[in-house]
């Protein structure tokens, strides 16, 4: 009998997670970083043999149920399946939304706007991903598109490691 938290019982003290919803919320709790999107990260218990288990549970919800966590980060699982060829727009969506709800809304209107704030909050920004290149209004999206993809290839040896085992 298919209960409504997504759980299966087989016997009154049996119950299977058929969709995998229950490991997805505790692995986006645990083992990811970021706000909307997010992006695993490797910790100290997680080898190859785990990763390798939480790429056939991916492919096990999808192929049995058609659930996939949404949560990751489109820039990582198009990192998994394609390697290198991100898209360059992939990554700054990506990376907007891996930031807190007050950043993505303040990144975004100045990428909208196409135009530099008066005030110390996006010198802050720089600083925080650790710019050092003088920003003007003619390069603002190329250092907002520099700064994503320096966010990724931060990720990268990890993301490597954990795209590997799971793909």
């Amino acid at each position: 009998m298919l209960l409504s938290t997504g759980l299966c019982q087989t016997s009154p003290s049996i119950q299977h997670d058929t969709s995998g919803t229950l490991f997805w919320n505790e692995f986006s709790i645990s083992m990811t970083l970021g706000e909307r999107e997010r992006v695993p990260f490797v910790r100290h218990d997680y080898f190859v043999q785990e990763w390798e288990a939480v790429g056939r549970i991916l492919v096990k919800g999808f192929v049995s149920v058609s659930y996939f966590p949404t949560f990751l980060s489109k820039a990582f699982l198009c990192y998994c399946l394609f390697g290198n060829q991100v898209p360059d727009s992939m990554f700054v969506d990506s990376f907007t939304k891996y930031l807190s709800p007050v950043e993505e809304e303040f990144i975004v209107d100045i990428i909208r706007k196409n135009q530099l704030p008066d005030d110390d909050e996006f010198t802050d920004f720089l600083e925080r991903f650790k710019c050092r290149r003088v920003v003007t209004t003619e390069n603002l999206s190329q250092v907002i598109l520099e700064i994503s993809k320096q966010e990724h290839d931060e990720l990268c040896p990890k993301k490597k490691f954990s795209a590997g085992a799971v793909s």
